[in-house]
């Protein structure tokens, strides 16, 4: 975090300028050249490898934990580089009248990547395109090379950097693949990863249960592609169970309700959904039904045949029996199901994360009833040492732990302030009872809820909106959660360096005033500055804003 920060304003603050390596060359050409040694394979050599590079391609024991085989490492290389050339080939073949130059174009997509958009993607096609491509053209030719990106990715180093096929680094690598296996199905090449698969499965994992590296990517892998059908799934899942909560994905989503119905314990609703992908400029939209059988996760299915989304949905599924309503969608509309088991490894991690985010929300105000009646309990008898009583206290972390949880969810959905208010309320008594406690919620959860803080802030100050972010800055003091306190100190600091320079801000000095107390920044000369600011929204008449944050 302190590199962060000094990244991000200290260098800054300095007139220094962070360039990457290449930058440096472009305005400081190299005056001399130097031959690198071609190692023992006349590949080059590596800093983390007396073998030359067989740490990446097998021959050589680097990297090696206990009794570990590293075996797996030269089929899983040949896997890579059959489907690199597999895809290398069809590529050409398929951009052939489409690009002028398809490798140029290639290496000139980054500019697409770093900066995606209607503009740039028109820049670019009249730099790259062979003629005036089509819009049907141009979603082919950004999906061939959307396909070569993850032929790139793939090959990425920390794949074969460590002791198993199995961990995380080589599993990103296998996502990749499939990423690109998935493209050239859309394209109509369906054994594109035969050969593939077969050198997988020699890379022997050396873990018993995984196998080899066919069954890793089949398993964790392969599902990762987006198909929509399944895509859209998690989306509306999401939307269902967890309404309000970030959306954790690179597709922009939409989504419209039609209907809704329960049949006995059958609940069901359906609709329509769309997903747009920046990268290829591809939108699709599909019908959908979603239904739920008591306490059994929740089943989608995508109507691909028959009438309009508008058609009578409700004679289908009025049976209330999930098995004979999804045989009446799949025999009528040719309805695509997902469900559960169609999901990879960490999509069922997410899906599992919204059922139980359900239930906790479902359940929240008998947790945050318990948590109170505890704290009464400690409130009225303020000599019991908690630290002492290690049961005790770790139940009031449980409770805590899940409360806070269920409070900074609400954050997000909640315009009206009161939910950051109630958080606000529980970790300063959860601070006042010195209960040795530290939340951390999850990355995503904090970094959500801090942005929405600082957006707000930041896009429309007022009285109501800085309120709120020094409640969120309180509450994360109080609660020691080192994530939320390291946006907010960002943010803030950009905050202040704007306040130091324009006199917008001055309506809101004494909120301004508090923040910066509470934020353990030191900025020379600011104090000063707040003054100077609160001078000024006295002269304005608005100087009646501080009285307010007597809530706090």
């Amino acid at each position: 975090m302190t590199l962060a920060h000094c990244f991000r304003h200290e260098l800054k603050k300095h007139r220094i300028e962070v360039v990457n390596f290449a930058a440096y060359l472009d305005t400081h050409p190299p005056k001399k050249e130097a031959l690198i040694k071609k190692g023992p394979d006349g590949e080059g050599t590596a800093w983390s490898c007396a073998h030359g590079v067989r740490r990446w391609k097998g021959g050589c024991e680097c990297g090696k934990e206990g009794n570990s085989s590293l075996n797996w490492r030269l089929p899983l290389r040949a896997a890579l580089n059959t489907l690199r050339d597999t895809a290398a080939e069809i590529y050409l073949q398929e951009s052939s009248g489409l690009l002028k130059d398809p490798w140029l174009a290639r290496n000139a997509y980054i500019n697409l990547i770093l900066k995606p958009g209607p503009d740039a993607r028109e820049k670019f096609f009249l730099e790259q395109a062979a003629h005036s491509l089509s819009d049907a053209e141009k979603r082919k030719a950004l999906l061939l090379l959307e396909m070569e990106k993850n032929t790139l990715l793939m090959f990425t180093s920390c794949g074969w950097f460590f002791s198993d096929i199995s961990r995380i680094e080589a599993l990103q690598n296998l996502k990749y693949a499939a990423k690109a296996v998935e493209t050239l199905e859309l394209l109509g090449f369906k054994d594109a990863q035969r050969r593939f698969l077969a050198l997988l499965e020699m890379a022997q994992s050396n873990v018993k249960d995984f196998e080899n590296g066919a069954r890793l990517y089949l398993h964790f892998a392969k599902g990762a592609a987006q198909v929509p059908e399944k895509t859209a799934a998690l989306y509306l899942l999401e939307v269902f169970l967890r309404p309000g909560g970030p959306v954790k994905s690179g597709l922009a989503f939409g989504h419209e309700v039609s209907g809704s119905a329960v049949f006995g314990k059958l609940r069901c609703k359906w609709g329509r959904v769309s997903l747009y992908s920046e990268a290829t400029d591809l939108k699709t939209e599909l019908a959908f039904v979603f239904m739920r059988h008591d306490g059994e996760f929740p089943v989608f299915f995508f109507p691909r045949s028959g009438p309009e989304i508008s058609a009578p949905f409700e004679p289908l599924l009025k049976s209330g029996d999930m098995e004979t309503a999804a045989r009446a969608l799949t025999e009528k509309y040719n309805a695509e199901r997902v469900g559960f088991e169609d999901f990879t490894h960490d999509e069922k991690s997410a899906f599992l994360e919204f059922i139980v985010a359900e239930i906790k929300e479902k359940h929240a105000p008998h947790l945050l009833k318990v948590l109170d009646d505890l704290l009464y309990v400690f409130e009225k008898n303020p000599d019991t040492p908690l630290k002492v009583f290690e049961n005790l206290r770790k139940s009031l972390n449980t409770y805590a732990h899940e409360a806070l949880g269920v409070l900074f969810e609400e954050v997000l959905r909640d315009a009206s302030g009161e939910a950051v208010k109630r958080l606000y309320d529980l970790s300063k008594r959860l601070n006042a009872i010195k209960a040795d406690f530290e939340f951390s919620p999850s990355t995503t959860l904090s970094t959500a809820c801090a942005m929405l803080m600082i957006e707000n802030a930041q896009k429309a100050p007022s009285l109501k909106n800085l309120q709120e972010l020094l409640l969120l800055l309180k509450a994360a003091r109080f609660l020691r959660a080192g994530e939320i306190l390291f946006h907010l100190q960002n943010a803030l600091a950009e905050i202040f360096a704007e306040a130091k320079t324009d006199f917008r801000l001055a309506p809101w000095a004494a909120q301004l005033k508090e923040l910066y107390q509470h934020s353990d920044l030191v900025i020379e000369g600011f104090a000063l500055r707040l003054q100077e600011l609160e001078e000024r929204g006295l002269g304005s008449g608005l100087a009646g804003h501080k009285t307010d944050l007597s809530i706090l």
